[in-house]
């Protein structure tokens, strides 16, 4: 399974679903220490049609979700590999009406330099990356996970705010979305 839940306060019953490579990230962090970042090359970002879903916080409901989602829109979002915070723009997203296992499915159109691997198991957990704060504080205060699990390769256009939802494939969508585990 690729999600844990930590308790982050005992005493208020706080708890958080986290990546376990996150979970694995923060408990070697020295004190003090934050993890690096990585702000991508402007030449290298190219537009992709994503799929996956978002995990939301227990405590979260579906209205702070929804808007923690369209906050996001045009904000740099993050994800964690091998000790280092990967920076991508979050251009748009578009959420299916149906929940599947307290998961809400979405594509979405990412300005990325990063690799998305189709064959990998594991999704690219994503946050919203705020710079006032550090990217562990932001991993642990989420309204939820964007699961990265598929990128749409069968795109011969170039894609564009304008286009991206009408190469939706919504079926895939949804089929990508049960497989975040």
């Amino acid at each position: 399974m690729q999600y844990a839940i930590i308790e982050i306060n005992k005493e208020k019953n706080i708890s958080r679903i986290i990546d376990a490579s996150e979970l694995y990230e923060l408990k070697n962090l020295k004190k003090g220490e934050d993890i690096k970042e990585i702000s991508p090359n402007e030449n290298e970002l190219i537009l992709k049609l994503v799929y996956g879903a978002i995990v939301p916080q227990y405590d979260t409901d579906i209205a702070e979700i929804e808007a923690g989602v369209k906050m996001s829109i045009n904000k740099a979002l993050a994800y964690v590999k091998d000790g280092i915070a990967n920076e991508f723009e979050l251009v748009d997203i578009k959420l299916l009406n149906s929940e599947i296992e307290n998961k809400i499915p979405f594509s979405a159109l990412i300005h990325t330099n990063l690799k998305i691997d189709n064959k990998k198991h594991q999704s690219m957990s994503a946050f919203l990356r705020y710079k006032n704060m550090k990217v562990q504080d932001n991993i642990l205060n989420r309204f939820g996970i964007f699961a990265i699990k598929e990128q749409e390769n069968r795109i011969k256009e170039v894609l564009s705010k304008d286009n991206w939802k009408s190469f939706i494939d919504e079926n895939r969508a949804l089929r990508v979305a049960s497989k975040v585990i």
